[in-house]
Parts: C-alpha cells; sequence; structure tokens
C-alpha cells in the first residue's frame, strides 16, 4: 500500500488512540501525519466517494466507510 490517505485511514481504523485524536481534532491528526492538503480535505470533509476512490485504486475489493458524525 503506497497511498499515505489510505495507510493513515487504516491507522485510524487499528489505532483507538489515534482514532480519538483525529475525533478531536481531525485537521491537526492529518497534518501531524504528514498527508497532503488535498488529502486532509478529504478528511476534514469526510469525503467518503473520494477516500473509496482512492481504496479502490490501491486493490480494496470491499470498502466500508463510517463516519462519527
Amino acid at each position: 500500500m503506497t497511498d499515505p490517505l489510505i495507510a493513515f485511514l487504516i491507522e485510524l481504523d487499528k489505532d483507538e488512540a489515534l482514532k480519538q485524536k483525529y475525533l478531536a481534532d481531525p485537521q491537526a491528526v492529518a497534518k501531524s501525519y504528514g498527508l497532503t492538503a488535498a488529502d486532509i480535505a478529504i478528511c476534514v470533509n469526510n469525503d467518503a466517494k473520494a477516500m473509496k476512490q482512492r481504496a479502490e485504486a490501491e486493490g480494496a475489493d470491499v470498502v466500508h466507510i463510517y463516519h462519527a458524525n
């Protein structure tokens, strides 16, 4: 897996502490992970369509995206 956005989303799914920090301040956490401004915007805006497209481009067969809000 080479897409930094997808790697970040997978890490969020696996790491509860990171997830809690992200829920408190998504932009800061995404930025600290080294994501580009465009990827940060995808996260902050909960752009499920963009996330799904990127995951599929990485070869994901099934994509489930759940939002906290």
